[in-house]
């Protein structure tokens, strides 16, 4: 590689400067000397010819008087390299990033003011955004998730309830006569003592009818799940383990389907296991045990127990759903008889109506309004970065006119310094997302540990692939927004 400091101080020996000052001027000049010359090697030249390039724009475009006077000039015509054509699109993006990422090195403060800003802004944005998409946007974690339903009733003369779950009698009802649904299953949450090792202990546990998980499209890693035959009264007791609760009970072993579990003092058979990956809506069961209703002793009222899910067949809509159960209500007090103490006139002032939602919709609840209120604040929060880091890149631009003064003298167009800045701004951007990826987990961690009860999904927040496309747009279009102002910089002047 040439001697470029050589070359400066060949030139500047008749100045007369002082060694301090011909010190900084051949560093300064002899860096954009080199970096002019790698722009020649990468579109193609020789060596030597771009050597002697980068010396005649050096001699011949006075560009000792620019950077002495501090002009402010920018319009020198872009030289024509023979021979060096523009090379790769690629090629040129590595090279105009390595120079930008040269020049921020430089400006260690102004580089990690900018970068803790935007890393602040987009790692909180990106914090948020995780837990919106994971809680509303994401789909359920379930086999054709959109068509699954939650079962609830209206029941206007009992109370005003809008989400009256079900009771045997609407169960077996609704299974029997259903044309809408492939499968309708019944669940409930519980705790239950487990004793392993003569210490009895608290565990969550879900009772289910048979089919209810099948519907969900899960599917067991070792065994099988709850079948007819373990789901009627008098049936030997059978349970299945989930993934977690199967390593921390009987450390993973493969054997365990056929060995005994002791659940509120009875002995259970496990039957199956979990994959790790299953989650049941709005709990986190550790056992899942057959719910066992009794059809002998379904009786018709306004008495609610277990809550409702069910699968729509292929092509069939909510309405369809709706109407479908408002169809069979009428029958269940021709097949159930009365609870003690109900008239036919009492059940019929119940009111009892259908009234079908979408699973997802059940899980979000209330959720939805403050969550998108959260993210529209801290959007905002991104907003104030933005224009904090804009504005210090207004005030680096101005005080770097002579540095592109210089680069205009050696032969660099508009252009050229328009994707340079547009480089660093760039860099600035993906460094600043970067960090934030960083702040946002972290963020995310606290926020699981600490999240309210209320706030469904917790444990499926998580940085997955969608959120990290997220932030890598937000930290692209976040660079071109504040890079663009040095860039208008300079073709202002």
């Amino acid at each position: 590689m040439p001697d470029w400091a050589r070359e400066v101080r060949t030139r500047l020996s008749s100045l007369q400067l002082s060694p301090t000052r011909e010190s900084e001027i051949v560093e300064e000049l002899s860096q954009h000397l080199e970096d002019r010359w790698r722009e020649l090697l990468a579109g193609g030249a020789s060596p030597d010819e771009a050597t002697q390039l980068t010396l005649a724009q050096f001699r011949g475009g006075d560009v000792l008087a620019r950077y002495l006077a501090s002009l402010r000039q920018a319009h020198a015509p872009s030289s024509i390299t023979p021979g060096a054509p523009t090379g790769r699109a690629l090629s040129d993006v590595v090279r105009h990033l390595r120079y930008a990422a040269r020049i921020l090195w430089k400006q260690p403060g102004f580089s990690a003011v900018a970068v803790i800003t935007l890393a602040l802004g987009i790692g909180a944005t990106t914090a948020i955004f995780s837990v919106v998409y994971s809680v509303l946007l994401k789909p359920l974690p379930f086999h054709e998730p959109d068509r699954l339903v939650a079962l609830y009733h209206l029941a206007p003369g009992f109370g005003g309830a809008r989400k009256g779950p079900q009771s045997p009698a609407t169960y077996f009802t609704y299974r029997d006569n259903a044309r809408v649904f492939e499968d309708i299953g019944l669940w409930n949450a519980e705790d239950v003592s487990v004793n392993r090792s003569g210490e009895p202990e608290q565990v969550k546990a879900l009772r289910v009818t048979d089919g209810t998980l099948s519907l969900l499209g899960v599917h067991p890693e070792l065994g099988r799940l709850v079948r007819q035959e373990d789901d009627v009264p008098g049936a030997p007791d059978r349970v299945v383990m989930s993934h977690g609760y199967w390593q921390l009970a009987f450390g993973a072993a493969k054997d365990v389907v056929g060995q005994s579990l002791v659940i509120n003092a009875r002995p259970y058979e496990i039957i199956g296991v979990l994959p790790a990956s299953f989650t049941f809506l709005d709990t986190d069961p550790q056992l899942v045990l057959p719910l066992r209703l009794n059809r002998a002793d379904a009786l018709t009222g306004p008495g609610f127990g277990p809550r409702g899910v069910a699968r729509l067949k292929p092509g069939m809509t909510l309405a369809q759903a709706n109407d479908d159960i408002a169809r069979m209500i009428p029958l269940i007090v021709g097949q159930f008889p009365l609870q003690p103490g109900v008239t036919r006139q009492m059940w019929q002032e119940v009111g009892l109506a259908s009234n079908v939602r979408p699973l997802s919709e059940d899980v979000i609840g209330d959720m939805g309004r403050p969550l998108w209120i959260l993210l529209g604040t801290v959007g905002v929060v991104l907003l104030m970065a933005w224009a904090n880091v804009a504005n210090l890149l207004l005030a680096r631009a101005e005080g770097r006119q002579r540095e592109l003064a210089i680069r205009a003298a050696l032969g660099a167009s508009r252009s050229r310094i328009a994707v340079e800045l547009l480089s660093e701004s760039l860099m600035l951007g993906l460094a600043g997302g970067a960090l934030g990826v960083l702040l946002a987990q972290l963020g995310i961690g606290l926020l699981r540990r600490m999240a309210p009860v209320a706030l469904p999904r917790v444990n499926e927040i998580s940085l997955d692939a969608m959120v990290l496309l997220v932030t890598l747009t937000l930290s692209v279009v976040t660079s071109l927004l504040f890079g663009l102002i040095p860039v208008l910089r300079v073709r202002a002047c």
